[in-house]
């Protein structure tokens, strides 16, 4: 799991153990699809390249401050009499999970899909003014 909160080591720790040893984590995912993160002044962005999917094979929620995204990419028909020389494209179950700071709101969020790229977008919450000048009697 990756955050857009405060660094803490022990979570990439986790988040690196957990991708690379699924079975010792619980996953089933058999891999993970590359992701950019941008943070801007009032909102994060997050790209995820999934060439080769179809928008329906892909799932996005938002449960307690955690965005996940999940899908599948098919495995391509291989004639029995064919070999791989060389296999790097991944297919099968993924899943992608950022946990949410505080200062983004859950309720805000965009996604578009469009030439094998998802594009999520998280508004940041509002500021609200929390000092107060205080009159001393």
């Amino acid at each position: 799991m990756t955050c857009l909160a405060k660094f803490n080591p022990v979570d990439v720790f986790d988040s690196f153990f957990a991708d690379a040893v699924p079975a010792a984590s619980g996953k089933s995912a058999c891999w993970s699809p590359r992701a950019d993160v941008v943070l801007g002044a009032d909102k994060a962005t997050i790209r995820f390249d999934l060439p080769g999917m179809k928008k329906e094979d892909i799932g996005l929620k938002v449960d307690d401050g955690v965005l996940t995204v999940t899908g599948s990419r098919a495995t391509e028909t291989e004639r029995k009499e064919d070999q791989y020389w060389l296999r790097e494209c991944r297919s099968g179950a993924f899943e992608r999970s950022f946990r949410l700071g505080d200062e983004f709101d859950p309720a805000k969020i965009t996604a578009n899909y469009e030439n094998g790229v998802l594009t999520v977008s998280i508004a940041k919450r509002e500021k609200k003014e929390t000092s107060q000048q205080i009159a001393i009697g």
